[in-house]
């Protein structure tokens, strides 16, 4: 995130979809990945994300993207009892 490592992601979820797309790769259907993370601790702007996957023989692929974070001016849920 932002030129800064997250660390390794979890890998190896199911993905019927994948197996389907590519059932002549063995695995295929275990390429599911995910990550829990909250935009607002990035702040305020403009954010570059890259993900670079490495396989086993150790090649890897790698997509960016770039995003913004924007905030409400106000809370977004009141407090009922005020």
């Amino acid at each position: 995130m932002d030129g800064e490592s997250m660390g390794f992601l979890p890998h190896g979820s199911a993905r019927g979809d994948v197996e389907a797309a590519f059932p002549n790769i063995e695995g295929s259907g275990f390429s599911g990945w995910g990550m829990k993370w909250g935009y607002a601790l990035t702040g305020e702007g403009e954010h570059t994300m890259r993900v670079v996957v490495t396989e086993e023989g150790g090649g890897t692929a790698s997509e960016e993207v770039t995003f913004n974070v924007i905030r409400f001016k106000s809370e977004f849920i009141s407090d009922p009892t005020d």
